[in-house]
């Protein structure tokens, strides 16, 4: 076809001068033929009487390069596959020796926790929380899985008269410090936060001695620093801002250009932008990077970290990636090839960025490298206690996870019959259905494994009708582990149940249901939070945090916990106590007392038959609460009586 288009082309140049329209209408004519013919009819006379007969034979060896390229190209050609027995119920004992990873079982998830700081740690008008962020620190000598968030400037919340010029780019410049809570950790009856770091002036477990936030999440396109005006701060002795960020506009000409840049001519008008001004741009990290390093795609969710100075900074994932890797099956974006090459720190206060190199193999940074010699260090350049906070990206490991739905199989006969091709399994989220369960960060030992760590955990069913588990990929986060995926298998003698299903459990569940209809309603509503699908030893534990939220006002509050097994499913007020109704007795907290995940208000934990008294003096409140409601509630009465007498608690 190529061939005849270019003859069809001469054709057209030579019939200007000397054959007239035939040769063209001919030459044309000839191309279309072709096109029908050898484009369209052949391939498909073709398809039908050669390929169809016989299609894997035909396709073997296309097949097989396709597995092995989109394997190799999206870094599955690495995942360590082990199997998992998945044994049944929970036992004290599994939950004795694996006490590091319930004590970590995350409760609260971003989206509640954020809406519960914009209401309880926004502290002024002008700050609000744009986003939560998975990390971990070292507290107490145990790594904890934390949220974290930057309590950044936001003028918009200001009354409408106070939204100038004036107060937006000169008086209303940064935000203030960051707010830090534990995954696990929420106020009894309440159900409010705990927290790591809070309030203002900052408090907590770490110190912060640089809490303002220059540089961040906020799209205001720039800010003028060090005018005439004073910045707003919380703290009564704050001076102004010292740091090197942004670009002085000691002169006219400076002042006129960044008018005609953005538009704005009080840039130039201003008595309050004075020669010592800064003008401060590119704040928005992502913007910040790209502007240095356009050729590299970006994560959309850069995340804060506290180092051990009390300085803030932000981590930003990049990526090299490519449509045009032979062979190999493009993803929904359109790449067929990924890499997280980079590590990108950018200063909170100053606005500095480095460029760390994460994967020095990837032939596309090497290319990037070579270009730009002095823009990339190697990550062993790194701050360690920066370094100790990188975390593997969950756009990377969704790409992964998506592609390795069906290229987990290696085999081509198997893959060509896909009879082993897996989904994401659904779930039910904030009060929708059919939801797609997204990784999840946890910090947990690995089954094989003898410490926690943090890890970045995905479910799988199988694809079609069936809803059942048939394994996780776990990314491992922790150095010197960092970046290695691992896939768990189980075993397909029998069935276990996926998400899906775990979630129809609760929704049939006769005492979780009572309570479901009790509470949604007169005014109130239920948010369930992401089921949990945690390997624990050789078995499985599920776990569900419920939120009670007001119709008028987003102020989630964390009520209850969701626990199951493989044969029971509970609900309780705290993780303790429904440990305690799924395996019978509790093992005891690794926690000190008055310090247990859950039990913040300084009673120690159950544990060894100890404290028994208080679970049935819940028991007893239980009881109360149901009394009069009808013959309805019997069963639950009588299921009640039945807890007691276990316990030994005889009536009441």
């Amino acid at each position: 076809l190529a061939g005849i288009a270019l003859l069809a082309a001469a054709g057209f140049g030579v019939s200007a001068y000397f054959a007239g329209l035939r040769l063209m209408v001919g030459s044309f004519t000839l191309w279309v033929l072709l096109v029908l013919l050898g484009g369209l009819a052949y391939p498909a006379v073709f398809q039908r009487l050669q390929v169809a007969p016989d299609e894997f034979a035909r396709e073997e060896i296309f097949i097989a390069r396709n597995i092995q390229a989109t394997r190799a190209a999206y870094a599955l050609d690495g995942v360590s596959e082990t199997d998992y027995p998945a044994r049944g119920k929970l036992t004290p004992q599994t939950v004795q020796e694996n006490r590091s990873t319930i004590d970590n079982i995350r409760l609260w998830d971003p989206g509640p926790l954020r809406d519960a700081y914009n209401q309880l740690q926004f502290m002024e008008l002008y700050y609000s929380f744009r986003n939560m962020d998975s990390d971990r620190y070292v507290v107490d000598g145990r790594l904890r899985q934390v949220l974290t968030a930057t309590r950044e400037i936001d003028a918009e919340n200001l009354p409408a008269d106070a939204q100038n010029w004036v107060n937006q780019r000169l008086a209303y410049t940064h935000g203030y410090g960051m707010a830090m809570s534990p995954t696990t950790g929420f106020t009894p009856g309440e159900g409010r936060p705990e927290y790591l770091l809070r309030d203002i002036p900052i408090r907590g477990e770490f110190p912060v001695t640089r809490p303002e936030i220059y540089y961040g999440e906020n799209p205001i396109s720039f800010a003028v620093v060090n005018s005439a005006m004073t910045e707003v701060d919380p703290r009564p002795d704050f001076q102004r801002y010292d740091g090197t960020g942004g670009i002085t506009l000691s002169s006219a000409f400076r002042r006129f250009a960044y008018a005609v840049r953005f538009g704005d001519i009080n840039l130039l008008l201003s008595d309050q932008v004075t020669p010592d001004s800064r003008i401060q741009l590119r704040r928005h990290v992502r913007q910040r990077v790209a502007a240095i390093a356009p050729f590299l795609e970006l994560d959309p969710d850069p995340y804060p970290v506290l180092d051990d100075q009390g300085k803030v900074w932000w981590i930003q994932d990049a990526f090299t990636t490519t449509d045009r890797y032979p062979y190999s099956t493009p993803s929904a974006a359109g790449f067929n090839y990924i890499r997280n090459s980079v590590k990108v720190v950018v200063d909170a206060y100053n606005g500095d960025v480095s460029f760390y190199l994460m994967d020095p193999q990837d032939p596309l940074i090497r290319m990037y490298q070579r270009a730009f010699p002095e823009l990339f260090q190697d990550i062993s350049a790194m701050p360690a206690d920066l370094r100790s906070h990188i975390r593997y990206p969950i756009t990377l490991f969704s790409a992964q996870a998506q592609t390795y739905l069906r290229y987990h199989v290696t085999d081509s006969q198997v893959f060509f019959n896909q009879s082993e091709q897996w989904s994401v399994p659904l779930e039910t989220r904030i009060g929708k259905t059919g939801v797609r369960v997204r990784p999840s960060y946890l910090v947990m030992k690995l089954p094989g494994q003898e410490t926690e760590e943090f890890v970045l955990l995905l479910p799988f069913s199988p694809a079609g009708q069936k809803k059942n588990l048939v394994g996780w990929l776990a990314a491992r986060n922790d150095w010197p582990n960092y970046g290695q995926l691992v896939s768990f298998l189980l075993p397909d003698d029998r069935q276990i149940d996926g998400p899906s299903q775990v979630e129809a459990r609760i929704e049939n569940d006769q005492l979780v249901s009572q309570q479901f209809t009790l509470w949604d309603g007169s005014g109130s509503e239920i948010i369930r939070g992401q089921l949990l699908v945690i390997p624990i030893a050789d078995t499985i534990l599920y776990a569900e945090p419920l939120y009670l939220q007001s119709e008028a006002l987003a102020f989630p509050e964390l009520k209850k916990v969701i626990l199951a097994d493989a044969s029971n499913l509970v609900m309780a007020d705290t993780i303790d106590e429904a440990l305690a109704l799924l395996v019978g007795t509790l093992a005891t907290s690794l926690d000190s007392p008055g310090d247990s995940p859950g039990d913040p208000s300084g009673a120690a934990s159950l544990g060894d038959g100890l404290n028994t008294q208080q679970l049935l003096t819940e028991l007893d409140r239980i009881e109360d609460s149901v009394e009069g409601l009808g013959t309805d509630l019997e069963n639950l009465e009588e299921a009640l009586e039945n807890i007691r007498n276990i316990l030994g608690g005889g009536s009441p």
